[in-house]
Protein backbone atom coordinates (compact mmCIF):
# COMPACT_ATOMS: atom_id res chain seq x y z
CA UNK A 1 0.00 0.00 0.00
CA UNK A 2 2.86 2.36 0.84
CA UNK A 3 4.39 1.87 -2.62
CA UNK A 4 1.04 2.46 -4.32
CA UNK A 5 0.57 5.70 -2.38
CA UNK A 6 4.05 6.78 -3.40
CA UNK A 7 3.18 6.08 -7.06
CA UNK A 8 -0.04 8.11 -6.86
CA UNK A 9 1.77 10.99 -5.17
CA UNK A 10 4.56 10.99 -7.75
CA UNK A 11 2.14 10.81 -10.67
CA UNK A 12 0.11 13.70 -9.25
CA UNK A 13 3.31 15.70 -8.96
CA UNK A 14 4.01 15.19 -12.66
CA UNK A 15 0.43 16.28 -13.45
CA UNK A 16 0.93 19.49 -11.45
CA UNK A 17 4.28 20.17 -13.14
CA UNK A 18 2.69 19.60 -16.55
CA UNK A 19 -0.20 21.98 -15.78
CA UNK A 20 2.22 24.72 -14.69
CA UNK A 21 4.40 24.15 -17.75
CA UNK A 22 1.37 24.41 -20.07
CA UNK A 23 0.41 27.74 -18.53
CA UNK A 24 3.99 28.94 -18.97
CA UNK A 25 3.89 27.76 -22.59
CA UNK A 26 0.82 29.92 -23.29
CA UNK A 27 2.64 32.93 -21.80
CA UNK A 28 5.74 32.34 -23.90
CA UNK A 29 3.68 31.96 -27.06
CA UNK A 30 1.99 35.30 -26.37
CA UNK A 31 5.42 36.94 -26.00
CA UNK A 32 6.55 35.29 -29.25
CA UNK A 33 3.52 36.75 -31.06
CA UNK A 34 4.41 40.17 -29.70
CA UNK A 35 8.05 39.78 -30.76
CA UNK A 36 6.91 38.84 -34.27
CA UNK A 37 4.64 41.87 -34.43
CA UNK A 38 7.60 44.05 -33.47
CA UNK A 39 9.94 42.25 -35.90
CA UNK A 40 12.41 41.79 -33.05
CA UNK A 41 14.66 38.98 -34.31
CA UNK A 42 16.60 38.68 -31.03
CA UNK A 43 13.43 38.27 -28.99
CA UNK A 44 11.91 35.92 -31.58
CA UNK A 45 14.91 33.59 -31.35
CA UNK A 46 14.93 33.78 -27.55
CA UNK A 47 11.28 32.79 -27.23
CA UNK A 48 11.52 30.10 -29.90
CA UNK A 49 14.31 28.46 -27.88
CA UNK A 50 12.36 28.74 -24.62
CA UNK A 51 9.17 27.39 -26.20
CA UNK A 52 10.88 24.43 -27.80
CA UNK A 53 12.75 23.50 -24.63
CA UNK A 54 9.56 23.81 -22.59
CA UNK A 55 7.70 21.54 -25.03
CA UNK A 56 10.37 18.89 -24.46
CA UNK A 57 9.88 19.20 -20.71
CA UNK A 58 6.10 18.91 -21.12
CA UNK A 59 6.64 15.75 -23.18
CA UNK A 60 8.85 14.39 -20.39
CA UNK A 61 6.03 14.93 -17.91
CA UNK A 62 3.51 13.44 -20.36
CA UNK A 63 5.58 10.25 -20.77
CA UNK A 64 5.62 9.75 -17.01
CA UNK A 65 1.91 10.43 -16.56
CA UNK A 66 1.05 7.99 -19.36
CA UNK A 67 3.43 5.13 -18.60
CA UNK A 68 3.99 5.11 -14.83
CA UNK A 69 2.77 1.89 -13.23
CA UNK A 70 3.46 -0.21 -10.10
CA UNK A 71 6.81 -1.99 -10.10
CA UNK A 72 6.87 -5.76 -10.15
CA UNK A 73 9.61 -8.06 -8.93
CA UNK A 74 9.89 -10.04 -12.17
CA UNK A 75 10.53 -6.91 -14.25
CA UNK A 76 13.01 -5.41 -11.78
CA UNK A 77 14.95 -8.68 -11.60
CA UNK A 78 15.10 -8.84 -15.40
CA UNK A 79 16.47 -5.29 -15.57
CA UNK A 80 19.12 -5.99 -12.93
CA UNK A 81 20.12 -9.09 -14.88
CA UNK A 82 20.38 -7.02 -18.07
CA UNK A 83 22.87 -4.63 -16.49
CA UNK A 84 24.84 -7.54 -15.06
CA UNK A 85 24.94 -9.91 -18.04
CA UNK A 86 24.06 -8.23 -21.34
CA UNK A 87 27.27 -6.18 -21.89
CA UNK A 88 29.52 -9.25 -21.51
CA UNK A 89 27.21 -11.35 -23.64
CA UNK A 90 27.42 -8.77 -26.43
CA UNK A 91 31.25 -8.70 -26.26
CA UNK A 92 31.39 -12.49 -26.36
CA UNK A 93 28.90 -13.07 -29.17
CA UNK A 94 29.61 -10.29 -31.66
CA UNK A 95 32.94 -10.99 -33.36
CA UNK A 96 35.62 -8.33 -33.51
CA UNK A 97 35.31 -6.46 -36.77
CA UNK A 98 31.49 -6.44 -36.80
CA UNK A 99 30.63 -2.73 -36.43
CA UNK A 100 27.28 -2.82 -34.66
CA UNK A 101 26.40 0.29 -32.63
CA UNK A 102 23.87 0.74 -29.82
CA UNK A 103 21.79 3.72 -28.70
CA UNK A 104 19.86 3.56 -25.44
CA UNK A 105 16.94 5.74 -24.32
CA UNK A 106 15.23 5.42 -20.93
CA UNK A 107 11.91 7.08 -21.85
CA UNK A 108 9.44 4.59 -23.30
CA UNK A 109 7.34 7.52 -24.57
CA UNK A 110 10.37 8.83 -26.46
CA UNK A 111 10.85 5.35 -27.95
CA UNK A 112 7.32 5.57 -29.32
CA UNK A 113 8.04 8.99 -30.85
CA UNK A 114 11.27 7.72 -32.45
CA UNK A 115 9.38 4.82 -34.01
CA UNK A 116 6.63 7.16 -35.24
CA UNK A 117 9.26 9.43 -36.81
CA UNK A 118 10.57 6.44 -38.78
CA UNK A 119 14.17 6.81 -37.78
CA UNK A 120 16.84 7.55 -35.21
CA UNK A 121 17.80 11.15 -35.84
CA UNK A 122 20.18 13.68 -34.32
CA UNK A 123 18.86 16.20 -31.76
CA UNK A 124 19.18 18.88 -34.43
CA UNK A 125 17.16 16.86 -36.98
CA UNK A 126 14.46 16.14 -34.39
CA UNK A 127 14.58 19.77 -33.18
CA UNK A 128 14.78 18.47 -29.64
CA UNK A 129 16.22 21.80 -28.63
CA UNK A 130 17.17 24.93 -30.48
CA UNK A 131 19.99 25.22 -27.96
CA UNK A 132 21.40 21.86 -29.09
CA UNK A 133 23.79 21.74 -32.01
CA UNK A 134 24.43 17.99 -31.93
CA UNK A 135 24.81 16.66 -35.45
CA UNK A 136 25.43 13.02 -34.53
CA UNK A 137 23.61 10.25 -32.64
CA UNK A 138 25.38 9.13 -29.46
CA UNK A 139 26.18 5.42 -29.64
CA UNK A 140 28.40 2.79 -28.08
CA UNK A 141 30.17 -0.10 -29.76
CA UNK A 142 30.19 -3.69 -28.52
CA UNK A 143 32.94 -2.94 -25.98
CA UNK A 144 30.91 -0.35 -24.06
CA UNK A 145 27.36 -1.64 -24.29
CA UNK A 146 26.91 -1.14 -20.55
CA UNK A 147 26.66 2.61 -21.22
CA UNK A 148 23.72 2.04 -23.58
CA UNK A 149 22.09 -0.25 -21.00
CA UNK A 150 22.43 2.45 -18.35
CA UNK A 151 20.90 5.02 -20.71
CA UNK A 152 17.93 2.67 -21.27
CA UNK A 153 17.34 2.17 -17.54
CA UNK A 154 15.01 4.80 -15.99
CA UNK A 155 15.81 3.74 -12.43
CA UNK A 156 14.29 1.03 -10.28
CA UNK A 157 12.33 3.43 -8.05
CA UNK A 158 10.78 5.58 -10.80
CA UNK A 159 7.71 3.38 -11.46
CA UNK A 160 8.62 3.65 -15.13
CA UNK A 161 9.13 0.72 -17.50
CA UNK A 162 12.50 0.13 -19.10
CA UNK A 163 13.22 2.06 -22.28
CA UNK A 164 14.96 0.38 -25.21
CA UNK A 165 18.23 0.07 -27.12
CA UNK A 166 18.42 0.59 -30.88
CA UNK A 167 20.99 -1.55 -32.70
CA UNK A 168 22.19 -0.77 -36.20
CA UNK A 169 25.19 -0.74 -38.54
CA UNK A 170 27.04 2.54 -39.09
CA UNK A 171 27.75 4.00 -42.51
CA UNK A 172 30.80 2.64 -44.30
CA UNK A 173 32.82 5.79 -43.61
CA UNK A 174 32.08 5.47 -39.87
CA UNK A 175 33.21 1.87 -39.44
CA UNK A 176 36.81 2.62 -38.52
CA UNK A 177 35.97 4.83 -35.55
CA UNK A 178 33.18 2.50 -34.44
CA UNK A 179 35.61 -0.40 -34.07
CA UNK A 180 37.96 1.49 -31.75
CA UNK A 181 37.98 0.15 -28.22
CA UNK A 182 38.91 3.35 -26.35
CA UNK A 183 36.38 5.58 -24.62
CA UNK A 184 32.93 4.92 -23.25
CA UNK A 185 31.14 6.08 -26.38
CA UNK A 186 31.96 6.20 -30.07
CA UNK A 187 33.79 9.50 -30.57
CA UNK A 188 31.41 12.21 -31.85
CA UNK A 189 28.68 9.61 -32.43
CA UNK A 190 27.41 8.55 -35.85
CA UNK A 191 24.86 9.78 -38.34
CA UNK A 192 21.25 8.78 -37.85
CA UNK A 193 19.33 6.05 -39.62
CA UNK A 194 15.99 5.79 -41.43
CA UNK A 195 14.37 2.51 -40.42
CA UNK A 196 12.53 2.03 -43.73
CA UNK A 197 14.88 3.32 -46.43
CA UNK A 198 17.94 1.90 -44.64
CA UNK A 199 16.38 -1.31 -43.38
CA UNK A 200 19.55 -3.26 -44.25
CA UNK A 201 21.41 -1.18 -41.65
CA UNK A 202 18.68 -1.37 -39.02
CA UNK A 203 19.10 -4.49 -36.88
CA UNK A 204 16.33 -3.79 -34.39
CA UNK A 205 15.16 -2.67 -30.97
CA UNK A 206 16.12 -4.42 -27.74
CA UNK A 207 13.84 -4.15 -24.71
CA UNK A 208 12.29 -6.04 -21.79
CA UNK A 209 9.57 -8.67 -21.85
CA UNK A 210 7.15 -6.06 -20.45
CA UNK A 211 7.73 -3.77 -23.43
CA UNK A 212 8.08 -6.27 -26.26
CA UNK A 213 4.42 -6.51 -27.35
CA UNK A 214 3.94 -2.77 -26.89
CA UNK A 215 6.86 -1.92 -29.18
CA UNK A 216 5.88 -4.57 -31.73
CA UNK A 217 2.45 -2.89 -31.87
CA UNK A 218 4.11 0.47 -32.55
CA UNK A 219 6.22 -1.13 -35.27
CA UNK A 220 3.14 -2.53 -36.98
CA UNK A 221 1.29 0.79 -36.72
CA UNK A 222 4.20 2.55 -38.42
CA UNK A 223 4.92 0.05 -41.19
CA UNK A 224 8.04 -1.49 -39.63
CA UNK A 225 9.01 -5.15 -39.32
CA UNK A 226 7.92 -6.40 -35.84
CA UNK A 227 10.38 -9.30 -36.07
CA UNK A 228 13.06 -6.69 -35.37
CA UNK A 229 11.87 -6.26 -31.78
CA UNK A 230 13.92 -8.39 -29.36
CA UNK A 231 14.31 -9.01 -25.67
CA UNK A 232 17.94 -8.87 -24.59
CA UNK A 233 18.14 -12.65 -24.47
CA UNK A 234 16.59 -13.01 -27.93
CA UNK A 235 19.06 -10.52 -29.35
CA UNK A 236 21.99 -12.50 -27.97
CA UNK A 237 20.59 -15.73 -29.44
CA UNK A 238 20.12 -14.01 -32.80
CA UNK A 239 23.76 -12.87 -32.70
CA UNK A 240 24.92 -16.38 -31.83
CA UNK A 241 23.01 -17.90 -34.73
CA UNK A 242 23.93 -15.30 -37.36
CA UNK A 243 27.60 -14.89 -36.56
CA UNK A 244 28.22 -18.56 -35.87
CA UNK A 245 26.76 -19.35 -39.31
CA UNK A 246 28.85 -16.60 -40.91
CA UNK A 247 32.07 -17.88 -39.31
CA UNK A 248 31.28 -21.43 -40.36
CA UNK A 249 30.66 -20.31 -43.95
CA UNK A 250 33.92 -18.35 -43.93
CA UNK A 251 35.85 -21.38 -42.69
CA UNK A 252 34.32 -23.58 -45.42
CA UNK A 253 35.33 -21.08 -48.12
CA UNK A 254 38.91 -21.08 -46.85
CA UNK A 255 39.22 -24.87 -47.15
Amino acid sequence: MEEYEKLVKLRNQFIQWQEKALLKLDQLREKLVQANEENDDVEIEKYEIKINDLIQRINYYKYHIEFMRPNNVEDLNERKQILKEFPNAIRNNIPDGIPIVFHGNKLIGAIQEIIKSGGLKTPTERKVSYSSFATQVDVTNKYETRVSCEFAEPGFSTFMPYGAIFAFYPLEEEVEKVLRKSGTEVENGVKGIDFKTESQRFIGVITTHENKDRIKKWFLENGLDPSKVFTHGEFIEMCKNIFASAEKLSEEKQR
